[in-house]
């Protein structure tokens, strides 16, 4: 807000004086200089990849890591740690712990340490050649990126990858939108009503159903009726719409990935809370 009043400032100076009131042309340098430092404190920059926490055993198949992000802005270091500790933590009630990064590390060590515990229980009797990862893994890894920025909108995932043994191991990436004015992390609930979510759910059925309708009627083993689809937790902005993001599994086979369903902007624009309807919904680097 504070930098379209600026916008509007200048623009006033220019039709209030003429271009040759040397005063005048100062104001106008003083006012396009304070646009581009507050464009520059709003913007997110990544300054570097942060590894809290990484373990590999060289004898067992166990190893752990999370990495985050540091960026410009301390409170959105604190928030992203945060997040991480809410993914680890048995609890998903509402955070307070004075230092989220120590508590994470604290849990991070103490999974480990069991896993390293289980291992050794597993393979005492094995010689350590033929110790292998296929029936017993402990592998797990989170990692954190940055995907963009949008006016006040700054995106981020969280990747997570496990294996404990078998054919595959497990991913998932979740999406964390962050209202950089606020300071919050966004969830459906900030930009849309619970009546118009509704009205999403219904739209989003529009889109799967021709989808994943084979030519006898039959829905396989995904959603095979309205009320069993619902709002996923996960979602992202993109420059024609928001994508809703599925986990592996709800929507298709493990090789099929996470899907997503997407809805156009202009299919609701008018469901959006005003203060997020974006002027350019784009979002970019």
């Amino acid at each position: 807000m504070k930098k379209l009043f600026l916008s509007s400032l200048i623009m006033s100076t220019l039709l209030l004086v003429g271009c040759n009131d040397d005063k005048a042309e100062q104001k106008i340098q003083q006012l396009e200089a304070q646009v581009k430092q507050l464009t520059q404190e709003q913007m997110v920059k990544v300054e570097d990849k942060v590894v809290l926490f990484q373990k590999q055993d060289e004898t067992y198949p166990v190893e752990f890591s999370i990495t985050t992000l540091k960026t410009n802005k301390e409170w959105l270091n604190s928030l992203l740690v945060e997040q991480l500790l809410v993914k680890q933590m048995e609890s998903k009630q509402e955070l307070k712990i004075e230092n989220p990064k120590a508590e994470l590390i604290k849990i991070m060590e103490q999974k480990y340490q069991n896993e390293m515990n289980e291992a050794k229980e597993l393979f005492a009797d094995q010689p350590k050649e033929k110790i292998s990862g296929t029936y017993f893994s402990a592998v797990d890894h989170t990692n954190m990126d940055y995907v963009g920025q949008k006016e006040n909108i700054a995106t981020f995932t969280q990747s997570y990858y496990s294996y404990i043994g078998g054919a595959h191991g497990m991913y998932h990436t979740n999406y964390i939108n962050v209202d950089l004015n606020k300071q919050k992390m966004l969830t459906l609930d900030d930009l849309f009503s619970q009546e118009n979510q509704a009205k999403l759910k219904e739209m989003l059925w529009q889109r799967y159903e021709p989808q994943y309708n084979s030519a006898d009627g039959n829905m396989g083993f995904f959603f095979k009726s309205k009320q069993k689809l619902y709002l996923p937790a996960d979602f992202y902005f993109s420059a024609v719409g928001i994508n809703f993001v599925y986990p592996v599994y709800e929507i298709g086979a493990y090789a099929d990935g996470q899907k997503e369903l997407m809805l156009y902007w202009q299919e609701i624009e008018e469901l959006i809370k005003p203060e997020y309807r974006f002027s350019k919904p784009v979002i970019s680097e």
